[in-house]
């Protein structure tokens, strides 16, 4: 029959062809040895069964060549799953070096606004870096910087983060008079307050405060948060729209967010209430313990870091208000959609 050497010929090309993509993928480092050694064995027991038949039927009398078809079928729909994984690995690479590229250029930048704007540090004040991660922001971002109190008693530096706004938020704010530092694409929330994390340590802040840039987070009760930590109470302060009751949220986002605050207390020692708020102040010292790898979703992986190297973390009560302008970062149903699979995957980063 011309069925079976077309089978034959058949295998054997598909054979060669993944042999050449397995090789081309450890040569550019996207296989690692384990893989190359497994697909190479795979496929060369295939090709020897491909070619002999007689050898599959000693192991198996009823092995034939029209059952190898399907055998083949399957080892190709493996092998295709394998390289489109591998190409996601792939494009995934690079858009970490990507973004590391960008956030290095960003510091940079940071660090060459503050070498121009000079002055000492006044040993008799603790430092505090306030980041503000924001965008398309130019209806809120005014009235927010306005908001923040003097905090006399300390030496504060206010960083916006642009992250890639197509309106005018970074302009604005630099008409406030305050450090902004521009992203030329977006990396999400998370990328944002990780610039502004190693903004902060490079001008030696002792304690690093945030908030978001659209005005549902009152900067006037920043002091209320600030003072635990400079006590020394604790590492970590986070503000709770919770603890007050009344809380300005869709049901939807409400049961949201008291579902994964369940969920991180039950794997943690915390006794929180509001775990995605991005309302909080942390010292400087313990970045390190709690910088997370997301560029998107971060507050749940926040927790879990923190629980996991002994980070004291205590909650005061906010006013959170509802978004007068501008559009939450909720409002596509597929970011919302996507946010439960975030949350899965930041307790994965965690724990695996």
């Amino acid at each position: 029959m011309l069925l079976c050497p077309v089978i034959q010929i058949l295998g054997l090309v598909i054979a060669l062809l993944a042999f050449t993509l397995v090789l081309i993928a450890r040569k550019k480092k996207r296989l690692n040895s384990r893989f190359l050694l497994f697909w190479v064995l795979f496929w060369s027991v295939f090709i020897v069964f491909d070619l002999y038949p007689s050898i599959a039927a000693s192991f198996s009398p009823g092995f034939t060549l029209e059952l190898s078809a399907y055998v083949w079928v399957a080892g190709s729909a493996l092998t295709v799953f394998v390289l489109v994984f591998a190409l996601f690995s792939f494009l995934f690479d690079l858009n970490q070096k990507v973004t590391t590229l960008i956030r290095e250029q960003a510091v940079l930048n940071g660090k060459l606004q503050m070498a121009r704007a000079g002055g000492n540090r006044n040993n008799k004040k603790k430092r505090v870096a306030i980041i503000i991660p924001a965008h398309d922001e130019e209806n809120s971002i005014s009235s927010v910087l306005e908001r923040i109190p003097p905090l006399d008693q300390l030496e504060k530096k206010i960083f916006v983060i642009d992250d890639g706004s197509e309106d005018s938020t970074a302009k604005i704010a630099e008409q406030n008079g305050v450090e902004v530092i521009r992203h030329p694409v977006t990396l999400g929330v998370g990328g944002a307050l990780k610039t502004g994390y190693l903004l902060a340590k490079e001008w030696d802040a002792d304690v690093i405060a945030q908030f978001d840039a659209d005005g549902e987070h009152d900067p006037m009760e920043l002091p209320n948060l600030l003072e635990p930590v400079l006590k020394g109470e604790v590492d970590m302060v986070l503000g709770s729209r919770f603890m007050n009751g009344d809380v300005p949220l869709s049901t939807i986002r409400k049961m949201g967010i008291r579902f994964y605050t369940w969920l991180v207390n039950k794997l943690t020692r915390y006794k929180l209430t509001d775990i995605t708020i991005g309302y909080r102040v942390f010292k400087r010292d313990i970045l390190d313990k709690v910088m997370f790898p997301s560029e998107k979703h971060w507050a749940i992986a926040m927790a879990l870091l923190a629980s996991r190297n002994g980070v004291k973390i205590k909650e005061v009560p906010i006013r959170s208000t509802i978004r007068k302008t501008g559009k939450s970062q909720f409002h596509e149903i597929m970011t919302f959609i996507f946010y439960h699979v975030s949350a899965i995957k930041q307790i994965i980063d965690v724990y695996l």
